[in-house]
């Protein structure tokens, strides 16, 4: 996963996500919010049921998050544990930074340092490269969970041992080279799917190939499969209502099988040409939701980000189902998205709904969402 200049955060988990995410990095952007926001429960209130939902601890390994160039925001850009944000983070590694950036959150009742009884969110293994101290990293820390911070390391350069293998990222990703038109390619068999601000079902099983001009909501319905072609390439239109924001989305039931390659992946971005990696917000997303417990009573939720009356039913996600599977995202780019509503009502670049672990989500790239880069409610997928 690679998530580059988003407008919110890099990674942010809700709803008792207990998946794995790996391998992954985040380079933030001048105007960039947190690497991490890790959320536990939203329903605090309600016993889970164990027989559903097993597990509500996550597991982040193999991270390098490279801040935006010394940029300071004098604030906790390194990441916000909330809620009682249940997990293990290891093996992460901080550079660029501005030395007044900070962590915040770690709730001490699920912070196990040294003999601490929470034994429920831990951290191992964390190196900040700079002039940053320990004391000023964890400032916005509550004075009770930092006690022992042995996890936490000041070095004076980049751990390559550390963090994610970056040669996973060469070649195949636009970030590699950072230069150019973000459109790269352009075949000549053009597909139209969609219509301005409407809303547009694939029912039956699907092949997308080539050139394809997505419009509006496009939603893989339960039963239907969309597969997408290595090196296919998604020009997607811009919305002056955001309500009405270009997004793919793939509903309960629905499958994608998006497998592209490192020598043909996969593009999503917007269909006027951005030459300009910085841009933002050009449109929506991509979503996939899927039937597997999340951290809702009734394991049934409605997705941000996605309007639509009573009558819409498409837009919900979560189940019992841990091994839901709802396809494969190999190889895929996804540029210039991050369509906002509302405040706490905005697309990200890829939404994950109470996706589950039969689902394959490998090697990503983000560029330029105006919100989150990866967000995931609840599920257990892995993302790597």
């Amino acid at each position: 996963l690679l998530v580059y200049n988003q407008g919110d955060d890099a990674v942010d988990i809700d709803e008792a996500y207990s998946g794995t995410v790996s391998n992954v990095v985040i380079h933030l952007g001048a105007a960039s919010d947190l690497a991490f926001e890790i959320d536990g429960r939203e329903d605090t209130n309600t016993a889970v049921d164990p027989s559903i939902l097993t597990s509500i601890s996550y597991t982040i390994d193999g991270v390098v998050v490279f801040g935006s160039g010394g940029i300071s925001d004098g604030g906790d850009q390194l990441g916000d544990w909330k809620k009682d944000a249940t997990g293990a983070n290891k093996n992460i590694s901080y550079y660029d930074f501005a030395n007044d950036e900070t962590i915040r959150g770690i709730d001490p009742d699920t912070y196990a340092a040294g003999a601490n009884d929470g034994a429920n969110l831990t951290f191992e293994n964390v190196d900040y490269v700079g002039g940053n101290t320990e004391d000023n990293i964890l400032s916005g820390v509550s004075t009770a969970t930092t006690s022992d911070a042995a996890w936490l390391e000041i070095v004076t350069a980049l751990n390559t041992s550390n963090g994610a293998t970056l040669q996973s990222f060469d070649d195949w990703t636009y970030y590699s080279t950072i230069s150019g038109n973000m459109i790269e390619q352009v075949n000549s068999d053009t597909q139209t799917v969609g219509t301005p601000g409407g809303e547009t079902h694939i029912s039956h099983d699907t092949y997308w190939s080539g050139e394809v001009v997505m419009e509006g909501k496009v939603v893989v319905d339960a039963g239907a499969t969309l597969s997408i072609e290595a090196g296919t390439t998604v020009k997607c239109k811009s919305s002056a209502n955001p309500e009405d924001a270009t997004v793919l989305v793939v509903a309960k039931g629905g499958m994608i099988n998006a497998a592209g390659t490192a020598a043909d992946p996969i593009v999503f971005t917007a269909f006027d040409a951005v030459a300009n990696p910085e841009v933002q917000g050009k449109w929506g997303g991509i979503v996939v939701l899927g039937t597997a417990p999340i951290g809702e009573e009734n394991n049934n939720e409605k997705i941000e980000g996605i309007q639509g009356g009573a009558t819409v039913t498409w837009n919900f996600y979560g189940g019992t189902d841990a091994n839901d599977n709802s396809g494969t995202l190999q190889y895929v780019s996804i540029r210039h998205g991050g369509a906002i509503i509302a405040e706490g009502n905005e697309l990200n670049g890829l939404t994950l709904g109470g996706v589950g672990a039969g689902t394959t989500i490998e090697n990503i790239e983000i560029i330029s969402n105006s919100d989150d880069g990866l967000e995931c409610f609840g599920g257990n997928v892995d993302v790597t």
